[in-house]
């Protein structure tokens, strides 16, 4: 509970990169608790969130967010956050995060693609069934969203998924009609 100590193992636990180790996250808690910073903060979130412990991993990124005012820094919380609310299924809160990751950072090209891959994987979540150009409009959204992070894989996979100039035709709609997925969407 010294923070003089706890300070001095977690620099050596970073000079010898052995951050992983239990040790490691209790002495930054120690000195997080003691002298608050952005980067012990993050350290926390980023190792709480890889030992499965989600509700610490967001508060670790919610208090980081509250000791910075770098955008870019922001929006690498956000996109932390966006990757954690991702991985554990919760995709309108990811897509949030993510948003709020390129309010912050435009040029947050992986923000882009996180929601493209959220799209990607809501067509069963999603699907109404009753029409294929409605079903299928999803990829059209996740195209959308790798196309403005520049992922040409998640396009071509996308693309490969759109509706049919036929299913269009048969669904009474014509080429380049607008359409709104709905959903979560």
């Amino acid at each position: 509970p010294d923070v003089k100590i706890a300070k001095k193992i977690f620099s050596l636990m970073l000079t010898g990169k052995c951050t992983d180790r239990p040790l490691a996250f209790e002495a930054a808690k120690v000195v997080n608790e003691n002298e608050p910073s952005f980067g012990i903060s993050k350290f926390l979130a980023v190792r709480a969130a890889s030992d499965g412990n989600i509700s610490t991993a967001m508060e670790f990124y919610n208090q980081s967010l509250g000791l910075t005012d770098e955008n870019i820094k922001k929006a690498e919380i956000h996109m932390g956050m966006a990757r954690l609310e991702s991985n554990q299924g919760n995709k309108v809160a990811a897509r949030s995060s993510a948003r709020k990751s390129l309010a912050f950072d435009p040029s947050n090209k992986e923000a882009y693609s996180l929601i493209g891959n959220l799209y990607m994987g809501s067509f069963e979540d999603c699907k109404q069934g009753e029409k294929k150009t409605h079903d299928y409009a999803i990829f059209i959204a996740a195209h959308k969203m790798y196309r403005l992070a520049g992922d040409s894989d998640g396009m071509s996979k996308a693309k490969a998924l759109f509706p049919s100039i036929e299913d269009i035709f048969n669904d009474e709609y014509a080429e380049g009609d607008t359409y709104q997925v709905g959903c979560w969407i």
